[in-house]
């Protein structure tokens, strides 16, 4: 699609590139799935599930905190393309499953990281940002959805 009815991740990602100045830059992304509390890596190689851990970081002296997944893969893209191919390959192995509302309902919530990095050699410094694009897991009623299973059926009663 193009134009107004482009989705909100392509249309961050050309807005990102769009924004970035002649100076030397670098743009990695990651594809992420938190599926029955573990994290899953989308990206790494091979057809098995791989998953990483997550780690509590302090940055700037014990400041600011965030998470991480150090031992993820990282793709480099030098192009909106390159990056919407990362999301793609990502949203490919997501876990979904099929009920009668939905017929590719996500049973994961998905994040697409985006690391930004431009130099500039005159004023010798680098700007770094990260943007994280999160799409939370079908929220289907499980009574209407009709999905049988065991962890739906413990999630239907705890949430009574």
């Amino acid at each position: 699609k193009t134009g107004p009815a482009r989705g909100v991740a392509p249309r961050a990602i050309a807005g990102v590139f769009a924004g970035l100045r002649k100076a030397a830059w670098r743009i990695e992304v990651s594809v992420l799935e938190v599926y029955n509390e573990k994290v899953r890596d989308l990206l790494a190689p091979g057809s098995t599930v791989t998953t990483v851990d997550v780690h509590e970081v302090r940055e700037n002296g014990g400041g600011l905190l965030s998470f991480r997944c150090p031992e993820a893969i990282t793709w480099i893209a030098r192009s909106p393309e390159e990056a919407m191919a990362a999301l793609m390959e990502g949203c490919r192995r997501r876990e979904t499953a099929r009920t009668d509302m939905n017929h590719h309902s996500s049973r994961s919530h998905l994040v697409f990281t985006l690391n930004v990095a431009q130099s500039d050699r005159e004023a010798g410094a680098t700007l770094r940002s990260r943007l994280h694009l999160v799409d939370l897991a079908g929220s289907e009623r499980l009574k209407r959805s009709l999905l049988d299973s065991p962890r739906s059926r413990t999630s239907a009663q705890s949430a009574r």
